[in-house]
């Protein structure tokens, strides 16, 4: 997929990389190609970032739960699963 996205991205246009859910191979890409095309991409790691910094995380992550608690946003839950069908 992401070799697929730098290939339709425009001249200027990001690509911004969040996770990696698919489990998918890296796949290696020229730096000079995205450099001559006028690309950028972007990248974020939750679990690389909080190794690194875990106590921003932490305050993050207590914050972002009582902004949940105190129902100034709603999180959309699609569907609940079986506790026993979790890996």
């Amino acid at each position: 997929m992401r070799k697929q996205s730098l290939e339709v991205l425009r001249p200027l246009g990001q690509l911004v990389v969040v996770g990696n859910a698919s489990g998918e191979e890296d796949v290696m890409h020229s730096f000079n190609q995205i450099w001559f095309s006028n690309h950028q991409i972007a990248g974020f790691t939750l679990g690389g970032y909080s190794d690194s910094n875990p106590v921003e995380t932490g305050n993050a992550a207590r914050e972002a739960l009582d902004i949940l608690a105190r129902n100034e946003i709603h999180a959309e839950i699609q569907e609940v699963y079986p506790l026993e069908n979790a890996a």
